[in-house]
């Protein structure tokens, strides 16, 4: 059976249209971004490099999956997923690769790199004030999937996340004070700034700049309508009455 389903495999594999779908996700460690070596399933069903997930759980000191996050109270052991690395295996035979990510998808000089990359650290597109962490385009996908990771606080990438952190409480800088003119975290608005005038964040206060003066824009524009409108009906108006007194000169005029 398991001969059966390699082959099987193999062969679905070289059609044109799934062979460059299973190349994007299946054959790719999550947390590399490189081809799988060595893939070991962990007990949620995902696969990684043996020495990723190793190393990612020795960095972080949690037992979670970097995918579906699902927290594991003691260390999983790793079992070998026999089936894909067959797999695999018979494709680098045959000659097929998984396609390389562009130079410029990779971190720099001067570039924020994804904290969750271990190998070739990818460019990182967001940071998580939350997590305190940068993630590349693959990485920060879970934070728009996972329902716990979705209220978490992502803010364009940046390498000085200890900047946008509350020194005090080391959370995240999540409103602004109005009265103070300064970023302040919840526990701050709600204890030492709880009668000032604060909003969600600093780009709610360009938001709202932004909205008074399309107001403004709006209320002049309204009022020059207005005018032009008064000017008409006024203008309708005296032609109007000139018709009237016209018409009944135009009578007389008529009857002789």
């Amino acid at each position: 059976v398991f001969k059966t389903a390699t082959t099987f495999l193999y062969h679905f594999v070289y059609s044109d249209l799934t062979a460059s779908l299973l190349t994007e996700d299946l054959f790719r460690c999550s947390v590399c971004t490189e081809v799988l070596k060595e893939p070991v399933s962990i007990p949620c069903g995902h696969s990684y490099c043996r020495q990723c997930i190793e190393t990612y759980w020795n960095q972080t000191g949690d037992y979670d999956c970097p995918q579906c996050r699902k927290r594991f109270r003691t260390r999983p052991d790793l079992l070998t997923n026999s089936a894909l690395e067959n797999v695999i295996e018979k494709l680098h035979q045959a000659g097929f690769k998984v396609p390389a990510l562009p130079k410029h998808c990779y971190a720099g000089p001067g570039d924020v790199a994804c904290d969750l990359c271990t190998e070739k650290q990818l460019k990182a597109v967001k940071s998580c004030l939350t997590c305190t962490a940068s993630y590349c385009e693959r990485h920060v996908r879970r934070h728009y999937t996972v329902a716990a990771l979705q209220r978490h606080t992502l803010v364009e990438v940046t390498g000085n996340l200890e900047q946008k952190l509350c020194q005090l409480h080391h959370r995240a800088l999540e409103v602004f004070c109005k009265t103070d003119q300064v970023s302040v975290c919840l526990v701050c608005a709600l204890q030492d700034h709880r009668n000032h005038d604060v909003i969600k964040n600093e780009r709610d206060t360009e938001e709202e700049n932004t909205k008074t003066q399309e107001e403004q824009i709006a209320s002049r524009l309204e009022a020059r309508l207005q005018r032009e409108i008064t000017i008409l009906q006024h203008n309708t108006e005296e032609l109007l009455a000139d018709n009237s007194e016209q018409v009944p000169f135009m009578s007389i005029l008529y009857l002789l």
